[in-house]
Order: C-alpha cells, then structure tokens, then sequence
C-alpha cells in the first residue's frame, strides 16, 4: 500500500470523513442518484469521491461527493477508466492518483447483478 492510500485509509475512518458522508447521503435521500436504489445486503449504498486531487477533509460534500450503489459506482470507474485516445490511454489513470482498489471486475459485477435478480 502506498503513502497515499495509507492516508486514504486513514481518512475513511475519521470523523470529518463520516459527517461529510453523512451530509451527502442526507442530500441524496440516501439513494443511489445512478438508479435510484435504496441499496440492499448484496447492493449497498456508498459515497463516491468524484477525484482525489483535494486535500482528504477539504472535499466539498455538494461539489465533489456522490452517493451511488455498489453496481453504478463499479460501472462509474468502468467508465472513468476507458481509453480517452486512439492509443488506447486512460486520461483518468494518467492524471488520478491511484488511491484505492476500486478497479472494475466484470465477474463481480455480472455476480452482484444476477444475484440481485437482474
């Protein structure tokens, strides 16, 4: 694990991080805004940073965080992580620091989603 992750880690475990978690699952209805759910067992919901270049606790809960399910928040990396050029680079992966172990895994994805009756 790298420094940066370290301080990730530590981060998660605050309490400025779980009262900025709390506001924005409050602003959100506690609902995922990809597809409404209200999260379950197999699907939760979390609270997703939109970038990792603010300093931890400097985040602003309506600017920078999102509440999403478990499903929609793999999908978004998925996204985030495609090719941004003929070359097959991801803009996201040459210009975020890599913080955590959220990459996308399309097995666990099908999994979740099938278990979830989808």
């Amino acid at each position: 694990m790298n420094e940066r992750s370290k301080e990730y880690m530590d981060y998660m475990q605050s309490e400025t991080w779980k009262q900025k978690r709390k506001l924005r699952l409050q602003i959100d209805g506690y609902r995922c805004v990809g597809c409404g759910t209200y999260g379950s067992q197999l699907n939760k919901i979390e609270v997703h940073h939109f970038g990792y270049k603010i300093p931890f606790g400097e985040e602003d809960p309506y600017k920078h965080l999102v509440t999403l399910c478990t499903v929609c928040h793999m999908n978004i990396h998925r996204i985030m992580k495609r090719p941004t050029d003929p070359s097959g680079v991801s803009w996201w992966n040459e210009n975020t620091p890599q913080i955590h172990e959220y990459d996308f895994n399309r097995d666990a994805l099908r999994e979740t989603i099938t278990q979830l009756g989808g």
